[in-house]
């Protein structure tokens, strides 16, 4: 385990892997820290005015391992050779990113939108008639998007998402406030944080299965799924907790010490994870 540490005042408010694990991004303000081979020195990505005086709402790379920047303000900054400005509806308040395929889900208040890293190009969009609850997640087994809208988690075909048909599947949720979701590899799962309880649903019958209290004097921030199919959760504190999916028992838990960390991120092969904390500290990790 390796604990990073750019001086700012601020936390660090997203973290990304490259496709390879060896390149992290951290976010802290308009700040994009990079550390490549991550125990190299980091490099701070310059800011183009182009992308206007939004504050990033997650980071993440193309499939080429080009950084992506996506502020609240909706603009993306696509970082190459120079810095590629594109555009999206805002004010943006919740993201979600593809586990197998190049697309980020963004979102204002009710509408989303599906943009394509690889063409650099809005695939679909659509308005809800309801005002987003909080947390979203790709669910690749049925090549859907799922949306916390009007106190239900919406499954919502990515392939007919502008058009006039309604939700595939709809779980609710009794209307409290998720802060992030995350769907199984398998398909069989949704598990959503909420403050001070992770609740999992079995997808295909709609059922409540488990409720995982938070430890004493905590509270959840994030929830993922790793492609082997063990549930990932995060907390304040630095605490990261590692869940059996038959038995939604605990496997491991790591305290990192750094403070509130509100941001989680694993590369694709699921080896490498890291967390961002408070002032400017992260702590990177092998999972195997």
């Amino acid at each position: 385990m390796h604990t990073l540490h750019y001086d700012t005042g601020d936390s660090i408010s997203a973290v990304a892997l490259s496709g390879d694990g060896r390149v992290l991004a951290g976010t802290s303000g308009r700040e994009v820290i990079l550390w490549n081979s991550i125990l190299e020195e980091p490099t701070v990505l310059p800011h183009s005015a182009k992308l206007g005086q939004g504050d990033v709402l997650c980071v993440t790379f193309t499939p080429e391992g080009e950084p992506v920047v996506v502020y609240d303000n909706g603009r993306i900054g696509v970082h190459s050779t120079s810095v590629e400005v594109h555009r999206v509806p805002r004010p943006l308040y919740w993201w979600s990113l593809h586990p197998t395929a190049p697309h980020l889900a963004l979102s204002t208040g009710g509408k989303l939108t599906i943009w394509d890293m690889a063409t650099r190009q809005t695939t679909s969009t659509r308005t809800f008639g309801g005002y987003f609850n909080g947390g979203q997640a790709f669910d690749p087994t049925r090549d859907a998007i799922v949306v916390a809208n009007n106190g239900a988690f919406q499954f919502w075909p990515l392939d007919s998402l502008d058009s006039q048909t309604g939700p595939m599947l709809s779980i609710g949720f009794n209307q409290l406030y998720p802060r992030a979701a995350s769907c199984s590899p398998d398909g069989r799962w949704l598990a959503v944080a909420f403050e001070n309880w992770v609740r999992v649903w079995k997808i295909e019958t709609n059922i409540l299965t488990v409720e995982i209290p938070v430890k004493s004097q905590l509270q959840f921030t994030t929830v993922a799924f790793h492609p082997n199919g063990k549930l990932i959760t995060t907390g304040s504190r630095g605490l990261v907790q590692l869940w059996d999916p038959h038995t939604w028992t605990e496997l491991s838990a790591y305290a990192w010490r750094i403070g509130w960390t509100g941001a989680f991120a694993r590369s694709p092969d699921g080896t490498t994870a890291a967390v961002g904390g408070q002032k400017g500290h992260l702590a990177v990790w092998d999972m195997e």
